[in-house]
């Protein structure tokens, strides 16, 4: 390999290396999180959490955060993903999730940064107004065409022809 193309690529890896180093999103550690969340909720509210990300003075740019909800399904406690965004400019990330539950158990946003360091901000909201069901089950067979009349049409019909066949046959 000629010189010319040994200092191209050295060159090459030493700014990388030095972007990598001066990167404000490279390390997790030393990030600060911050919410702005409501006062409380209601049943059915699509809910908006603000998480500010801040490394020192400066906003975090480009950063992944979670938000979590904790959460008992099928005998297994754990907390479950809402949700996931991108920080801004302003070093924002905005998480919504719609409001099921009649109480919230805590909930937790994280920001884990390219070295593995998990960053996690602990809160819980108040969930106000009466308990309703946001789901309304509907019980039976749904087949496209057929509704009740047309069902009672065709037992009406088996059954007269049973009742016509045992006349046919002197059973009646």
């Amino acid at each position: 390999m000629s010189d010319m193309v040994k200092r191209v690529g050295l060159g090459w890896m030493l700014m990388v290396t030095i972007w990598i180093l001066l990167s404000s999103t490279a390390w997790a550690g030393g990030v600060a999180i911050a919410l702005r969340v409501p006062a409380y909720v209601l049943i059915g509210d699509e809910v908006t959490v603000e998480a500010i990300l801040t490394l020192g003075d400066a906003p975090l740019m480009d950063a992944e955060v979670s938000l979590w909800y904790f959460a008992d399904l099928g005998g297994v406690e754990d907390f479950v993903l809402l949700d996931t965004a991108v920080t801004g400019p302003d070093g924002v990330a905005r998480l919504v999730y719609q409001q099921r539950a009649d109480e919230n158990g805590p909930m937790k946003v994280t920001h884990v940064g390219p070295d593995g360091t998990e960053e996690t901000f602990e809160f819980s909201l108040e969930v106000r107004g009466p308990s309703t069901q946001l789901h309304r089950s509907e019980s039976g067979v749904s087949v496209p065409f057929i509704n009740a009349w047309v069902l009672v049409a065709a037992i009406i019909v088996v059954w007269g022809s049973l009742v016509y066949a045992l006349f046919q046959l002197d059973l009646i």
